[in-house]
């Protein structure tokens, strides 16, 4: 979460970095050390790695059998911190979209974005060469010292399921961090040790949280509808998909007076994200491999995990009625601070605003004085918007 004056604020950019080709010198190794090719039928034999089917290899799944063999050994291999990794004979493009894959798939393979390789006869991959951290063994454990303390907070707070897991990884990750672009801001680093990052930081670490607590979580990358280039996450809860978004949970990142977290984008379906989420498909690549290989992801329809929805204030429609017995249960119960409500859609949203809080005769004033019929001073009424996901927090001062 931001400690700075909004006055401050301007409009942050979420970089993320996808998945590219490092060359050496500005091209790929034009020559191999190995004398001899080497068959391609030796590397299909190894075994696929032993990871959790909870732990969601979503990327993975969606490979070819090739691909998936190549991903199986560069993740047996960085399991063991190895920073070059013999191929027998791959194919330039499988390797691409192999590590790739690999990448999307393990947060914790923060060093594996970059790497550099060499050919056999400029056509086929013989090594892949990652820049390994010399401390990625202390580095990690420092990383897990952090989640573990992350549980032991979640199991004081008597956290019992996988809903309540969830909002609790969103929330310690806004409450913990600083948005600003550091130089491991792209992954788990930034977040657990640094507690400064951008999106890729902030979906990397509810990624690797959810993935040790046996939640399907991937990470997907794309852009907003201002063309800024974003991250953000799908997670898999009680058999449906839904639509994660952390860092726009971040009270400075969606423009807020003031440091509460919202649940605009935490849980949410397609008709939410997608009104200013798109996603890239494709990994981008360099050359003539633009685009070689595309990702599916699952439509998200399910509504009824919507913080809003759950907490009855989202509102399908502006119904003056109904919406002035929202407020005005929230006076006969001394609540007047922090009412929060969205709407389905922009129209109702704008309704709302003219008619209930900002018009000439706003009618919030009318429901405040059915609350309090002693009261004849000033009534001060505030309230904070973020345009984007139709939402609204009023409070309200009695003078």
């Amino acid at each position: 979460m931001k400690k700075v004056a909004l006055s401050n604020i301007i409009i942050l950019l979420c970089v993320i970095a996808v998945a590219y080709m490092i060359f050496h010198d500005g091209n790929h190794y034009e020559k191999s050390q190995y004398d001899e090719p080497y068959e391609f039928k030796d590397m299909i034999d190894f075994p696929h790695s032993d990871v959790a089917e909870s732990n969601a290899r979503y990327y993975y799944e969606q490979l070819n059998e090739t691909q998936k063999k190549i991903y199986d050994l560069l993740e047996r291999e960085c399991m063991k911190y190895q920073s070059s990794i013999k191929l027998n004979k791959a194919n330039r493009e499988d390797v691409r979209v192999a590590s790739y894959a690999l990448s999307m798939d393990y947060p914790e393979f923060f060093w594996i974005d970059q790497y550099t390789y060499k050919t056999l006869n400029n056509n086929y991959v013989v090594e892949i060469n990652y820049e390994v951290p010399y401390n990625v063994k202390d580095v990690l454990e420092n990383i897990n010292v952090v989640t573990n303390q992350i549980f032991e907070e979640m199991n004081e707070a008597k956290i019992e399921n996988d809903y309540d897991e969830l909002k609790f990884f969103y929330d310690w990750i806004v409450n913990h961090t600083d948005y600003g672009d550091v130089r491991n801001s792209q992954d788990i680093r930034s977040v657990f040790l640094e507690h400064t990052s951008v999106c890729a930081g902030y979906s990397r670490a509810f990624q690797y949280l959810c993935k040790l607590k046996n939640i399907e979580c991937t990470y997907v990358v794309g852009y907003t509808k201002n063309n800024e280039n974003h991250g953000w996450n799908l997670v898999k809860l009680f058999g449906k998909y839904y639509w994660v978004d952390v860092t726009w949970g971040d009270p400075v990142f969606a423009g807020e007076q003031d440091n509460e977290i919202n649940y605009n984008f935490f849980l949410v379906d397609d008709d939410e994200l997608f009104q200013n989420h798109v996603i890239e498909k494709g990994i981008k690549m360099v050359s003539e491999y633009q685009n070689a290989k595309e990702f599916s992801y699952p439509n998200c329809t399910d509504k009824s995990l919507n913080y809003y929805r759950l907490h009855h204030s989202l509102f399908e429609e502006y119904d003056k009625d109904a919406v002035s017995q929202y407020f005005r249960d929230k006076f006969y119960n001394n609540i007047y601070s922090d009412i929060e409500l969205k709407f389905e859609n922009k129209e109702d949203y704008d309704m709302f605003l003219h008619q209930y809080i900002t018009g000439k005769n706003a009618l919030i004033y009318e429901d405040i004085k059915a609350a309090n019929r002693f009261f004849f001073g000033t009534m001060l009424v505030e309230y904070v918007t973020i345009e984007s996901a139709n939402y609204v927090k009023v409070s309200v001062e009695l003078r």
